[in-house]
């Protein structure tokens, strides 16, 4: 047995607290998730319209980031004296 839709839109009317905070959540995900994915789109954008091709960056074994990374003096020589560079 089917519910009937005027059963649904009663019951969105009775609970307007409830209706408009979950309709709010889905918003703000919704809202952040563009946000996001409009931030990582823009800076590959700014990343690759700037970026020097002849320009490395060098991280330790491991390490995710620039800041999180820590190459040695010994480590810098040995890459700097590397043929192509």
């Amino acid at each position: 047995m089917a519910i009937p839709i005027s059963y649904n839109l009663r019951n969105l009317a009775v609970r307007k607290t409830t209706t408009i905070m979950t309709a709010l959540g889905i918003a703000l995900s919704v809202a952040i998730l563009v946000a996001s994915l409009a931030l990582v789109n823009g800076l590959r954008t700014v990343f690759k319209n700037t970026a020097n091709p002849l320009q490395l960056l060098v991280l330790r074994k491991g390490g995710n980031s620039e800041l999180s990374s820590i190459v040695s003096t010994e480590a810098f020589a040995t890459l700097r004296s590397q043929a192509g560079i």
